[in-house]
């Protein structure tokens, strides 16, 4: 029988509990099979918990039921013989001790353990209530009963950026992140100004004179609200977006070229040209990466071309390309000038060759990068401040930990196929995230 019982306990999770297994049966419940185990306590209970005074009866026994769902395809139900007590000092009733069961909870605190482990995991509610034979409503109601969240503290480096919001708020849900500790320090509803400037007033000054440096995205708003806010702090445009302003305008002329072409392919008869603008638009539509990569790469790099039916270079379609147009080949050298600038340049002589850049442009014929001058122009200061060292990395500041955030909270929300309740969707991000979570519950917590 002894045997037998700790078999039972160690199935079921229980070895840490103090339990003792009185009977096992079966039982039906809304044509639901169940494996029901009756158990009592072995911890012994022997001090009031409000005056502890030793002088205590026993009172009654109530019986329990506490799911225990802790094993797939399992359906397990305890009926706990909860026994009470009697203070014969102070009067008071109460339970005896025990770690299974929290109070007015039905299930054991193993069930809430694994559920809250479980989300963790980056998978969606209604899963992890399947997996133990509960409602999704119950699951959520688990999560948000036992975790809190609140902002954590400012640190000398910050990101800030958008990701796609929930349906019936905002457009973009807007994030703050610790690059130093790769941490969540708050996500809000809107990266409306109203909104920002509401969460930063609730910051106190001191803490806000912490920060240093802020790294950003090139949305005017964000350089308005946080040079005000942040008076002691750098502001740095993240290099991938103004890099991006000159490699977009760049493809955006290969695509009008592609257009161009392919208006002439549908009205020409001649077969020989009809021949050569197929394989103009193909090596413009096929081999975009080929065009966009920068000109410090690989050229010499063969493979099969379908279209040629032959093996060509890397360079053989760049050259074909770039001949096609003057302003594209043009544009292509430009693009690759300033990607030289930004990946050459320092601290020291960013402003001064990147001038010299804009001067270069604006005396060729390519004016498709003027849009782009202007922006980068607006940002100058954060654009030289993005080549300032990081003492404590030795590296510069991005904000590419924050994009990866953003892609992890993308994540969070496709598994579960979006989230209406934004709160909901911000606690499960950063219950996801965060190394150190608070738990309402102590006996959660300490178990």
């Amino acid at each position: 029988m002894f045997a037998q019982e700790d078999y039972i306990i160690k199935i079921l999770k229980l070895q840490d509990c103090h339990l003792r297994i009185i009977k096992v049966e079966s039982e039906k419940i809304n044509q639901i099979s169940f494996t029901v185990v009756h158990a009592t306590n072995t911890l012994p209970t022997e001090k009031c918990p409000v005056c502890k005074s030793n002088n205590i009866a026993r009172k009654d026994c109530r019986i329990r039921v506490i799911n225990h769902a802790t094993v797939v395809g399992f359906n397990c139900l305890i009926k706990y013989h909860l026994l009470r007590y009697y203070c014969k000092d102070c009067s008071k009733i109460f339970n005896e001790n025990n770690n299974f069961i929290s109070p007015r909870i039905q299930h054991s605190n193993i069930v809430i353990q694994n559920i809250l482990k479980d989300c963790k995991e980056i998978c969606s509610f209604r899963s992890i209530a399947k997996r133990y034979h509960l409602s999704t409503t119950t699951v959520i109601k688990i999560f948000t009963e036992n975790v809190k969240f609140g902002r954590l503290p400012l640190t000398e480096v910050i990101g800030v950026d958008e990701f796609k919001g929930t349906v019936g708020f905002s457009k973009y849900c807007f994030i703050i992140k610790d690059l130093l500790n790769s941490e969540i320090i708050e996500i809000l509803s809107s990266r409306k100004q109203e909104i920002i400037e509401g969460f930063l007033k609730s910051i106190p000054k001191n803490e806000r004179e912490t920060v240093k440096f802020i790294v950003m995205d090139l949305w005017k708003p964000y350089r308005t609200i946080f040079r005000f806010w942040f008076s002691n702090a750098k502001l740095i445009a993240d290099r991938f977006h103004y890099v991006r302003l000159i490699t977009d305008r760049f493809n955006r002329m290969r695509i009008k070229l592609m257009n161009q072409i392919k208006s002439k392919l549908d009205i020409e008869n001649n077969y020989e040209l009809r021949q050569k603008l197929d394989i103009d638009y193909n090596f413009l539509k096929k081999y975009w990466k080929i065009i966009l990569e920068y000109d410090g790469e690989q050229k010499n790099t063969e493979f099969y071309c379908p279209k040629l039916k032959r093996r060509i270079r890397k360079f053989d379609v760049l050259d074909h390309v770039l001949n096609l147009d003057n302003q594209l080949g043009e544009a292509y050298y430009l693009k690759n000038k300033f990607l030289t600038v930004i990946n050459a340049s320092t601290l020291e002589n960013i402003e001064k060759n990147l001038l010299e850049w804009i001067k270069e442009v604006n005396s060729s014929m390519v004016r498709d990068y003027d849009v782009a001058i202007e922006t980068i122009l607006y940002w100058k200061q954060e654009i030289i401040n993005s080549f300032i060292i990081n003492p404590k990395t030795g590296n510069t500041m991005t904000n590419a930990s924050t994009e990866g955030t953003n892609n992890f909270c993308k994540v969070v929300k496709r598994v579960s196929y979006g989230y209406r309740d934004f709160n909901l969707m911000r606690a499960r991000i950063l219950y996801c995230n965060r190394k150190n979570i608070v738990f309402k519950s102590q006996s959660i917590k300490d178990n």
